[in-house]
């Protein structure tokens, strides 16, 4: 029983978590053999040789850039359906016009763009220059809010990442550095302002 126990855990649970935001579609594009447009890489580290099958960064301040533009200016210079995955992480929230960000992503990928967003979103008293957040969006909310920016999430996969990267952490959780996965996210869900990341991988084409 203990066994059998064991195994649907694994099955059903853990492998809904991942520990880091950028191995989650770093591994999630490898697995599937996708290319990558990446908007906003992160700012202060080169993931680009972590893909096998092709990336491409778009920004304006990171490491991993290929394409330099302003995000929040549209259309973005990239042409339809050049990419398997587009991948929109922690950037959707420190947008004026998330809902065009949306509609080029749809329009660039040929078969998933994979969204990650902090829960709850927040706008802090040093978020409130040019690259801070521009959103407040309760935990209970993050959906309908990006359902709301044209994002159809009727048949996404919703990914949990329970470990953020340690620049995003100040202070860290203690549940973060003592408990094992599966109890971090619930004792995550019963405190959502610690929860850290949802991602979202929505397909854009029938078949992968």
């Amino acid at each position: 029983m203990k066994q059998k126990i064991k195994v649907f855990i694994t099955k059903n649970i853990t492998k809904r978590f991942v520990r880091d935001i950028h191995y989650a579609f770093i591994r999630r594009a490898n697995e599937n053999g996708y290319s990558v447009l990446d908007v906003a890489p992160p700012h202060n580290q080169d993931i680009s040789g972590y893909f096998e099958h092709g990336y491409t960064g778009m920004g304006l301040d990171a490491k991993s850039i290929d394409i330099r533009h302003d995000l929040d200016t549209f259309p973005y210079p990239v042409p339809d359906k050049s990419h398997d995955m587009v991948v929109m992480s922690t950037i959707l929230e420190h947008l004026n016009h998330p809902e065009k960000a949306i509609r080029e992503a749809l329009r660039i990928a040929r078969k998933e763009v994979y969204i990650a967003l902090p829960v709850p979103i927040q706008i802090y008293e040093e978020d409130r220059g040019k690259y801070g957040h521009k959103w407040n969006v309760p935990r209970n909310r993050i959906e309908k809010w990006l359902e709301s920016k044209g994002a159809d999430l009727s048949n996404a996969e919703r990914i949990y990442v329970l470990t953020p990267p340690a620049e995003y952490q100040s202070p860290v959780p203690f549940y973060q550095k003592i408990l094992p996965r599966p109890a971090r996210f619930w004792i995550a869900r019963m405190f959502p302002n610690k929860l850290g990341y949802w991602a979202w991988a929505i397909k854009t084409a029938d078949k992968p």
